[in-house]
């Protein structure tokens, strides 16, 4: 049961001047799900497609799902490589392929588009994943793209693309604590949840000599 303690009047109390390693959530406002929640979240958009118990396990057409949402699907061409799809909350620009004639044009887009990358319209599995994928940012994100509106941050549109491998093999950002096991920054000495000290970070190894070459006897 949670209950009022206290109101925060300045900056020197506030939790992120407390606990300077903690991630700041306020500046992105962002749903933040389990991997328990997507099983509840799949069965709560079903839902909102077919009413009737009798289609619980009918599989649902993504392309549907957002028309039903009264979302927009435009295709369009991404110049950033790997990118699969983008959902915009706000007013912004994009080029756009005309399905008939296959023109591309810079169009202006609306909040609640989806765009998917030309390239994946070939492979149905693709873009089925990546429309379901964009539709649910229109489904769990647009609240919180409001509280970012009042907050200051003007975020226009998520993009869905694939990880480089470079990207792949980065330096991690987080790590687990060890009393709590939550998942901090990984530059946290106290961790924001029960507030236990971080253990010092090991000292990364120093690689071995390498050996002399032998030489010839004379």
């Amino acid at each position: 049961e949670w209950q009022f303690a206290e109101a925060i009047l300045k900056e020197a109390d506030s939790l992120q001047a407390r606990y300077p390693g903690a991630f700041p959530m306020d500046k992105y406002l962002i749903p933040v799900m389990s991997a328990e929640d997507y099983a509840h979240l799949a069965e709560d958009i079903h839902r909102t497609l077919y009413e009737d118990e009798k289609r619980k396990d009918e599989p649902i057409d993504p392309e549907k799902w957002i028309r039903e949402m009264g979302l927009k699907l435009l295709v369009g061409i991404f110049p950033e490589n790997g990118a699969l799809g983008e959902y915009f909350f706000g007013f912004g620009t994009a080029d756009i392929v005309n399905q008939k004639s296959g023109d591309v044009a810079k169009k202006d887009i609306n909040p609640g588009t989806i765009i998917l990358n030309n390239e994946i319209l070939h492979a149905a599995g693709t873009r089925n994943s990546t429309t379901a994928h964009e539709g649910t940012h229109g489904f769990l994100g647009h609240y919180f793209f409001m509280l970012q509106r009042m907050h200051g941050h003007d975020y226009c549109s998520y993009m869905c693309k694939k990880k480089k491998a470079d990207e792949e093999a980065a330096a991690p950002t987080t790590k687990i604590c060890p009393y709590c096991k939550s998942e901090i920054n990984i530059e946290a000495t106290k961790c924001p949840h029960c507030t236990s000290d971080q253990p010092a970070a090991e000292p990364k190894a120093e690689p071995a000599p390498a050996a002399a070459a032998p030489t010839a006897e004379a």
